[in-house]
């Protein structure tokens, strides 16, 4: 009887993350509670299932863990260009890491709950198409419950398509014509406020897409943040319960 005791104690001792909690959840309890790996043990069975491939001692680099984590999918997009320039954008702020991850994976990791920001660079290929209906669920609930999701365009609207099939939107591209965009009303309170030093125009724009902003088609509640004032669209934002979705024009 002793015997099974023990092992009973065992078992308990080699689950300690908590109900509902994952590895990386205790890694970053961990490190707001001074460092170290508290009782997680990535070795053990209760752990490597939800620890995947990814390393949660990441989030402890920071002894506060002031790092936030970005899953930048890179698949179906132009790596060579547009992927490349926003993971390397992103890793030039010492507060954000991007993590490269196969839709697959960069689902999953929004499922998780594993990073605070997700981004979708400029696709050349249709990853709309790709999600399953429990993707889309994933990736809904995921900014539904707080997290940011940042998308460019693209020349062909398939990052507007990947949108319109998670959200249940109408969105589409609008070519570009020639307009600088300046600074919308909804700007203010953002990031991008004057008072908080972002540009009153955006300069010497490419030849690019931007959101058509026309009323059948913007999202009710959006927040335009930079246009030329009628359906040009370079910049907007909407909440979607706790979390927020922001698509950006630029390249």
């Amino acid at each position: 009887d002793e015997d099974e005791d023990e092992d009973e104690d065992e078992d308990e001792d080699e689950d300690d993350t908590g109900d509902g909690e994952t590895c990386c959840d205790c890694e970053r309890n961990s490190c707001n509670n001074g460092g170290g790996n508290g009782n997680c043990d990535k070795s053990g069975a209760s752990s490597e299932s939800v620890c995947r491939d990814f390393d949660c001692n990441a989030f402890c680099s920071d002894a506060n863990y002031t790092k936030s984590h970005v899953a930048v999918l890179f698949e179906y997009v132009n790596t060579n260009d547009e992927g490349a320039n926003i993971v390397a954008s992103v890793n030039a702020n010492a507060r954000l890491t991007a993590h490269q991850l196969d839709l697959k994976d960069w689902v999953k990791a929004l499922k998780d709950k594993d990073f605070e920001f997700a981004v979708l660079p400029e696709f050349s290929g249709n990853a709309h198409s790709a999600l399953k209906n429990k993707d889309v669920e994933d990736v809904l609930e995921f900014v539904q419950d707080g997290g940011v999701l940042v998308s460019a365009t693209d020349d062909f609207g398939k990052n507007h398509d990947f949108m319109n099939t998670v959200f249940g939107w109408n969105t589409r591209q609008y070519y570009w014509n020639g307009f600088q965009p300046a600074q919308q009303p909804g700007a203010d309170g953002t990031c991008f406020s004057a008072a908080n030093g972002g540009p009153a125009t955006l300069d010497d724009p490419s030849s690019t897409i931007w959101t058509d902003g026309h009323s059948d088609r913007f999202p009710e509640g959006a927040e335009i943040l930079y246009s030329d004032g009628g359906r040009q669209i370079a910049a907007w934002r909407i909440a979607v319960k706790k979390g927020w979705v922001y698509m950006l024009a630029y390249d």
